[in-house]
């Protein structure tokens, strides 16, 4: 099975810092990660963790059986 380098990367950060949730805007990212305020055209859009993946990367590992993806609930957990 082959994995791409951010799917190596997620599961790295999971192992490290356990489950991933959803924060406003489509991030993923632990709990209680580090947020960082996004702005464009300076315009204030919303906080970012200062790590995180997207939902495909998530879906990938998901069925892969990598992870457990609950989208209704919003969070990730390593299998």
């Amino acid at each position: 099975m082959e994995f791409s380098a951010t799917m190596l990367e997620t599961i790295a950060t999971m192992r490290q810092h356990g489950d991933l949730i959803r924060y406003d805007g489509g991030f993923w990212s632990w709990k209680n990660v580090e947020l960082k305020p996004l702005y464009i055209g300076g315009k204030f859009l919303c906080n970012v963790p200062v790590w995180h993946c997207d939902v495909k990367t998530l879906r990938a590992l998901n069925r892969r059986g990598i992870v457990t993806l609950d989208e209704v609930h919003k969070v990730c957990t390593l299998n």
